[in-house]
């Protein structure tokens, strides 16, 4: 992912190339993990797309295993505006709710890639949300958000398949993980 400044802001962009087949956040990794909670969606601003692209898989990483029936969503959504530190209204591009085993730990992704294809000049996001029969899954977390707008969540967003749009609100800053950490993958 390339990073330009842009006004005085960093705007990421968007851009396969050979070297990179997987697009995320460029803010700090957490090592405890996130615990997510149930009926929130969190999305992660992954960049502007500079060219035509179609993205297959919303991956992270489980760290403990939920605990239960399984419900639960990821997509990649759009904004008409990059993060500018406000709340913003998220537009669905594609969902699924065909994600792999969030009782087990490890790489879980969408099971059947998407095949959406991308515009140039969306500010695309990922997302997720579960809503577990007991436990919500721990995932890899994001730290360091200052406020930016760089993730956002939807408090009883309901099912991320549904036709939306979400509003997404900044999350605070925090010392610990704030978010979950999504990337989107072309492979």
């Amino acid at each position: 992912m390339a990073t330009k400044f842009i006004g005085g802001g960093i705007l990421s962009s968007v851009e396969p190339s050979r070297a990179q087949r997987c697009f995320l956040s460029d803010l700090h990794k957490g090592v405890a993990g996130f615990l997510l909670t149930g009926d929130v969606a969190y999305f992660v601003y992954l960049g502007r797309v500079v060219v035509p692209l179609t993205p297959k898989y919303v991956e992270f990483y489980v760290h403990t295993a939920g605990v239960g029936a399984q419900t639960a969503e990821v997509g990649f959504f759009s904004t008409p505006l990059a993060p500018n530190k406000a709340n913003q209204v998220l537009t669905k591009l594609v969902s699924t709710g065909t994600i792999g085993d969030l009782t087990g730990t490890g790489i879980i992704r969408n099971t059947a890639a998407f095949a959406t294809a991308i515009a140039i000049g969306t500010h695309l996001w990922a997302g997720i949300r579960t809503d577990m029969a007991t436990t919500e899954p721990t995932i890899t977390g994001l730290i360091n958000s200052m406020s930016h707008g760089q993730i956002l969540s939807t408090a009883a967003a309901g099912a991320l398949t549904g036709a939306g749009p979400w509003t997404g609100v900044v999350i605070a800053a925090a010392l610990t993980e704030a978010c979950p950490d999504l990337r989107g993958t072309l492979d």
